[in-house]
């Protein structure tokens, strides 16, 4: 399948794609179709079979995933590979993704794939370190990662860790991210002091069918964000996406001062629990498309918006055909970078297209000190 081809799927079909958020794994059976994808030359990875010293065949595994990654670029150092990665619970930090490279998960035993039943656990277990420009991360997708049809990371359930920042996945070359269920710590101050599903930086990424959540921070002014991108024309569509835990939680954040901008198409984003909470966040020179998605709430917060403008130089290229569907608490729908309280009764008045109109009339609550 063209994966710039994927259309539009409802928001019935996402809910049933992702039953249960943060515990279920967010993938379809056999996504890709592997003979397409030159797959026959593979590196197979079992945390239960495997050795380090084995080869990395069929018959005798690597035991941890980035040996597989580094086997397979030394068996095909000039062509795309995959590294097909059995179930169970894998304890590795900052595995290193490798241009041409794709990691799959969601094998069983036999090497059959279905991820929704051979879950391939993830965890990072670190509680210290981590800075803003290397958080503490699964996966890290490097800035020469260029091929981003044949780097493709899907089918994982992630466990992001603890420290000063931590995510999932840390990216910042162009890979395609597919069918992950990314979580967070479930219990208060256990997290990081800022924590990110996905941390993307200057990268292409594609990200579809993911199912995020950052979970909690570590409990002092920290800050949960589902999808952080900078300087990026990531690709977000039909995600589901949620702000997490912290003290400010928010869906996905957008900053560009250079004049790159993201495609935000198709997703569920609900705004967190923080005691500032936002679906959508444009910063400095962000221009992103906001189209087809549905921003929602699963925990009543007093101080919650669908999007908020931080600057007078950030507004959607695009913003169409959004449901803003509030289902618990008060809200307002927008923010705008001039101070102004969009919601059901005045969105109309503004350069905001009818079409974001939310399918029923909610209150609006006001409140201070969110925009700056």
């Amino acid at each position: 399948m063209n994966l710039m081809q994927i259309k539009k799927i409802t928001a019935a079909a996402m809910f049933a794609l992702f039953v249960l958020a943060g515990c279920e794994m967010a993938t379809r059976d056999n996504p890709y179709d592997e003979k397409s994808l030159a797959y026959v030359r593979a590196v197979y990875v079992s945390v239960e079979k495997g050795d380090e010293s084995f080869p990395g065949s069929l018959e005798q595994p690597k035991k941890t995933i980035q040996s597989g990654i580094n086997r397979a670029k030394e068996l095909f150092p000039n062509e795309p590979s995959v590294v097909r990665v059995a179930e169970g619970t894998y304890i590795e930090n900052s595995i290193q993704m490798i241009n041409g490279v794709s990691v799959l998960g969601g094998y069983s035993a036999t090497w059959s794939r279905n991820p929704s039943v051979n879950i391939t656990i993830v965890t990072d277990n670190r509680t210290t370190g981590g800075t803003t420009s290397e958080p503490n991360s699964v996966f890290i997708c490097p800035s020469d990662v260029t091929d981003i049809d044949n780097t493709i990371l899907d089918g994982f359930l992630m466990n992001i860790g603890a420290g000063n920042y931590a995510a999932g996945i840390y990216c910042e070359g162009d890979a395609n991210i597919s069918n992950n269920t990314i979580t967070g710590k479930s219990i208060s101050g256990t997290g990081a002091g800022e924590v990110y599903g996905i941390r993307i930086v200057g990268s292409g990424a594609m990200l579809y069918y993911n199912l995020i959540n950052p979970g909690y921070g570590n409990g002092s002014s920290d800050r949960t964000c589902g999808i952080y991108t900078s300087d990026s024309t990531a690709n977000i569509n039909s995600n589901n996406i949620n702000g997490g835990h912290g003290n400010s939680s928010l869906g996905i954040f957008i900053n560009s001062s250079t004049g790159m901008n993201s495609i935000i198409y198709n997703n569920i984003i609900d705004c967190g629990s923080g005691n500032s909470a936002i679906c959508i966040t444009i910063e400095n020179s962000s221009h992103p498309s906001i189209d087809y998605n549905e921003f929602t709430n699963t925990q009543a917060i007093s101080n919650m918006l669908a999007i908020n403008e931080m600057s007078d130089d950030s507004d959607p290229s695009s913003l169409t055909h959004n449901n803003f569907n509030y289902s618990v608490g008060g809200t307002v729908y927008y923010f705008t970078d001039d101070g102004v309280l969009l919601n059901a009764a005045n969105i109309g008045t503004h350069s905001i297209t009818l079409y974001n109109l939310p399918s029923r009339l909610l209150f609006c609550t006001e409140w201070s000190n969110i925009h700056k």
